[in-house]
């Protein structure tokens, strides 16, 4: 083969890598994507949880979306947790806040925590879809274990093979683990709940926490620090 005929079909090659990046990137901002580090798609404008940005308020009128949930249904307050298993944040919220607010807030009946997969790329939505197979009594168990094992399955060539792995150490027979992988229906609920609180919430990244109680609710976009959550949920708790 010529030089210029190789030349010529790496060209066209270029070119439609080239096409198809571009036409990915349009498809994303239009979701409210870009394309971050290691080609991975996230959310535009991110937050971090070391950039707390005054609260803004959601209309009452606005239905929440449901998930998994802890403490009583009938809590003062409500906690939502817009989250993604891939995100170091995330895992940093879940791991140290919350397990601090289990004895005062949410085993006493004055908190309600909701969780809400927000998934910012391909192995957040596997690992959130393999979490949505565990027993309703593994679920929170299973989502703190994936925010332990955060950097084992994010960083691996092959997510899915350690996601199993993890899954099979509590009791999800691999065949099980499969079918959730390529769960559509499950993976659409996610992507649209997802797309919801983007565009009729105003999400702007992850974390993200709303705190609802009967009179208003509030949108943090980061999550504050543990002094920062008692003081609102206490203030809250004062004004019922």
């Amino acid at each position: 083969m010529k030089f210029e005929s190789i030349v010529r079909k790496i060209s066209s090659w270029a070119a439609a890598i080239i096409v198809y990046l571009v036409a990915l990137s349009f498809y994303l901002n239009a979701k409210g994507f870009i394309m971050g580090p290691n080609n991975y798609p996230v959310l535009v404008q991110t937050a971090q949880a070391a950039e707390q940005t005054t609260p803004n308020t959601v209309p009452t009128n606005l239905s929440l979306p449901e998930g998994p949930s802890l403490g009583a249904k009938n809590a003062p307050i409500t906690l939502y947790e817009f989250s993604s298993l891939g995100c170091f944040h995330c895992a940093d919220f879940h791991l140290k806040t919350l397990p601090a607010l289990e004895k005062d807030y949410i085993k006493t009946g004055k908190l309600r925590v909701v969780y809400i997969d927000l998934p910012l790329e391909a192995k957040s939505m596997q690992a959130a879809l393999t979490a949505r197979c565990m027993p309703a009594s593994k679920y929170f168990d299973f989502v703190s274990l994936l925010y332990k094992k955060q950097r084992d399955w994010s960083m691996a060539g092959n997510s899915k093979e350690v996601l199993q792995k993890l899954a099979a150490l509590n009791g999800l027979s691999e065949k099980s683990f499969n079918a959730c992988i390529d769960n559509k229906q499950a993976a659409q609920e996610i992507l649209d709940t997802r797309q919801n609180a983007i565009t009729r919430l105003g999400l702007k990244g992850t974390p993200t926490l709303i705190i609802a109680t009967a009179k208003e609710r509030q949108i943090f976009n980061g999550a504050p620090s543990l002094k920062e959550l008692k003081d609102i949920l206490n203030k809250k708790l004062s004004q019922k």
